[in-house]
């Protein structure tokens, strides 16, 4: 329902303004589903990252200091959402659609390019959820940023990153890097103009940067982990 009624706002958007800064429905499905995808993987992979800061509050990352693995793995998988697998069904449906309604060719190297993307766009997002979460090693707070991050998430991928102001554009391709999880990576495989002239191997960049946030995610948790202060009195 969520991602459908998500799909219906972009047709209501179209149907009203015509393109947005170029991009026509078929081309902002292909977007669309391309972000929806990678928010499936991202969900089934490190949906327990929204509870970080209740485990840290509580002190329940205690059982996780008693075994001889590390922290963060452990954490990490000790929960698989297989529920969140149902993401990848509407992700599935409207990338088809959109690559129907453009007559899209896939080429031999296509498909392992977007397996980066993918992979890539999932580790950005449960990267900015690792670090949220582990700012509570610091204020002490079992406030989870998820609604925020989801809305922000929304609004930088299931639209054109090239509507916004380029001081914007600028944030969330170097700051935050949100725009590499769906907005460049489509541009590339559609032929779109890039707002910044970034070379053609953006599906690898999507990829190398999700393994930095991740690296960079891990270290923040490893420095919070040095200040937790347990479940005593």
């Amino acid at each position: 329902m969520q991602f459908g009624i998500g799909f219906a706002i972009i047709k209501f958007v179209v149907d009203q303004f015509g393109t947005l800064q170029g991009w026509n429905f078929a081309e902002l499905a292909f977007l669309y589903g391309l972000s929806v995808l990678s928010h499936g993987v991202s969900v089934v992979l490190f949906v327990q990252t929204w509870y970080l800061g209740y485990l840290i509050v509580e002190g329940d990352l205690d059982i996780f200091l008693l075994r001889p693995l590390n922290v963060l793995f452990q954490f990490l998988f000790m929960d698989f959402n297989l529920v969140g697998l149902t993401d990848l069904i509407p992700g599935t449906i409207i990338f088809i659609y959109g690559c129907n309604q453009l007559n899209f060719s896939w080429s031999w190297l296509s498909f392992p390019l977007l397996l980066l993307v993918i992979i890539g766009g999932a580790l950005i997002r449960g990267s900015v959820w690792i670090v949220l979460g582990s700012i509570s090693f610091w204020r002490k707070n079992r406030g989870s940023f998820v609604v925020l991050t989801m809305q922000l998430y929304d609004k930088t991928t299931m639209y054109p990153l090239s509507i916004y102001p380029k001081a914007l554009q600028m944030i969330f391709t170097v700051v935050l890097p949100l725009g590499w999880i769906a907005f460049y990576p489509a541009g590339y495989f559609l032929s779109k103009p890039s707002p910044f002239y970034f070379p053609a191997s953006i599906p690898l960049i999507t990829f190398g940067i999700g393994i930095i946030c991740f690296l960079g995610a891990c270290l923040m948790f490893w420095l919070g982990l040095k200040r937790y202060e347990s479940a005593g009195t």
